[in-house]
């Protein structure tokens, strides 16, 4: 299957096949996205997708142009199916241990915060269940294909380079058409077999690879209608940090979309918190938030912002580090999971 030596015409016909069995490929790594896609590897979340093949195809289509990409700079199928797996398995692992260590999905933001979240891994211990193995085996074994027999290679190093830029172009084009339209990503209702008010859920039922794509807008939110930075300054200037006179200790609990009924007890399971009450000075917090989407009235308690939240990640002002500030030693924990 080496092209070495190899009349034109056998070259041509070695290049076909290499091309026709890495689109084939590239599909089936696409396919495999797709499957830790549904966060539970399933195979009715899985067929779920190509019930909207327009769906199927948006995820499928980012492996697709790597791959070839990685081919037209590479020249050697193999290599750049390799390295395309590595990247997107890679990042469809990520994801899905990201839902299951934060119930939080990989988005594009978190390209800027691969130092962070390495160091975050790091106090994780993650094993593999046999679906990664597979795909891992997968992936190797089709390389071995790739190595073996389909070793057509490219003609001259401009009509790669040129081939690459087109299809990078075709991407583009793509994901400007397609991939930042929130009328279509909201249009995919794949909500048989996915929880549409939970987040992470409703960014598994879109697959990974097309929802990572369209988070790329919310990595830059644009600033509010008539915003300066200048008069962003002035208005905190006029609110100046103030020290404490006396420290006192401070006791937050919040029972997130929680309600007090009014009903008659045996046993009242509010007494212990009336007695603490009865010895505090206390207040009520209204909470507007209930079932999912509690994560927002807790962030707004902890650093006062108001909808739209905040992206989170990066340095982010709030009280617990106004207090620290001042001194306090501040301890936090969120039950859960037993």
């Amino acid at each position: 299957m080496d092209p070495r030596g190899k009349s034109p015409r056998r070259k041509r016909v070695l290049l076909t096949v290499t091309l026709l069995v890495l689109l084939l490929a590239a599909v089936f790594l696409g396919c495999m996205s797709l499957a830790f896609a549904t966060l539970y590897v399933k195979w009715v979340r899985i067929r779920s997708y190509f019930q909207f093949p327009f769906l199927a195809f948006l995820n499928i289509l980012p492996a697709v142009i790597l791959t070839f990409v990685l081919y037209c700079l590479l020249s050697r199928a193999w290599l750049a199916y390799l390295l395309s797996s590595v990247i997107v398995l890679g990042g469809t692992f990520a994801n899905f241990f990201k839902v299951v260590l934060r119930d939080d999905c990989v988005v594009f933001e978190d390209l800027f915060n691969i130092g962070a979240a390495a160091g975050i891994v790091g106090e994780y211990r993650i094993s593999l269940s046999l679906p990664f193995y597979i795909a891992i085996l997968l992936c190797l074994l089709v390389t071995a294909l790739l190595f073996f027999l389909c070793r057509g290679r490219l003609p001259k190093w401009r009509w790669r380079l040129s081939g690459a830029v087109v299809l990078i172009l075709l991407f583009l084009g793509a994901f400007q058409l397609w991939y930042r339209d929130d009328g279509l990503y909201k249009s995919f209702s794949n909500d048989e077999w996915f929880n549409q008010w939970q987040p992470t859920e409703y960014y598994a039922s879109r697959g990974f690879l097309y929802p990572f794509f369209h988070s790329f807008d919310d990595a830059f939110p644009p600033p509010p209608d008539g915003y300066t930075k200048a008069a962003a300054q002035e208005i905190r200037d006029a609110y100046p940090d103030q020290d404490l006179n006396v420290q006192v200790n401070f006791v937050a609990v919040m029972l997130e979309s929680f309600t007090e009924l009014d009903l008659d007890y045996v046993e009242d399971p509010y007494e212990p918190w009336k007695q603490l009450k009865e010895e505090s000075l206390t207040g009520a917090l209204i909470s507007d938030t209930m079932g999912g989407g509690t994560v927002n009235a807790e962030r707004s308690f902890l650093t006062g912002f108001t909808y739209p939240q905040p992206g989170y990640r990066h340095t982010t002002e709030s009280f617990p580090w106004y207090f620290r500030d001042l001194g306090y030693t501040l301890e936090g924990c969120h039950p859960g999971h037993d």
